[in-house]
């Protein structure tokens, strides 16, 4: 049985699956999945669309959101991400041109 619910989306099925002690193939019965869909998403072989995501958490009685919570948390940091990642294209697409602005002006390196 794993131990938390913690990790991937799917181990928190799979935890939640042992929770409820059901197997892998009562899950997918009940959630309309193959069972070989399931074992590939508990594996992390592979991801899971919302509708899937969204059945699996249904056949066993949790909010979605649960199963969610890594993605939720990826998307922050790539939000987080692309004001660096636009100033670095901008500084890029504007090498060699004569009023390209410097690195540290794009906020990319900071002033020794």
């Amino acid at each position: 049985m794993p131990s938390s619910p913690h990790g991937g989306i799917g181990k928190r099925i799979a935890y939640h699956r042992s929770v409820a002690h059901l197997t892998q193939q009562q899950l997918a019965d009940a959630a309309t999945i193959h069972v070989g869909t399931l074992r590939t998403i508990e594996r992390g072989a592979r991801g899971a669309s919302d509708g899937i995501l969204e059945s699996i958490a249904a056949a066993l009685g949790i909010d979605p959101s649960i199963l969610l919570a890594d993605r939720a948390q990826a998307s922050s940091r790539i939000r987080a991400a692309i004001p660096g990642l636009s100033a670095a294209i901008a500084a890029y697409d504007l090498v060699g041109r004569q009023n390209s602005r410097t690195w540290c002006e794009l906020g990319l390196l900071r002033p020794s």
